[in-house]
């Protein structure tokens, strides 16, 4: 169990058919296996489920380095990993929360979900 959770609000005005793209920005370092997923609450009162996201399996990578020695890996990037299109204008407030699967040699340097328009 992670000694801290940060659970982030993002409030955003959208008009209807805007696209929102979900993107990791990403640095961190580990040993053995890792799972890592965002969870991006929705806007309530949408009836869609929440979104998990997977920054360790995007879609498009740019920019990564990525080394593994042994076990050990060092790895850095920005994913696209999904999206979101409003279906009417109005404020959105959407909810993040990072989790991993129990790694104590976890490191994260930079762990952010970066929504584009």
């Amino acid at each position: 169990m992670p000694e801290k959770m940060i659970y982030q609000r993002t409030k955003l005005q959208l008009t209807k058919g805007d696209k929102i793209q979900f993107w990791a920005d990403m640095d961190i370092a580990y040993d053995g296996p890792l799972e890592l997923e965002f969870f991006v609450q929705l806007p309530k009162g949408l009836a869609l489920p929440s979104q998990r996201l997977d920054p360790l399996h995007t879609s498009l990578t740019v920019g990564e380095v990525k080394t593994v020695v042994n076990k050990h890996t060092t790895r850095s990037f920005t994913g696209r990993m999904g999206s979101f299109e409003a279906p009417a204008t109005g404020e959105y407030d959407f909810g993040t929360l990072l989790l991993s699967s129990d790694n104590s040699t976890l490191q994260l340097k930079k762990a952010d979900l970066v929504f584009k328009k």
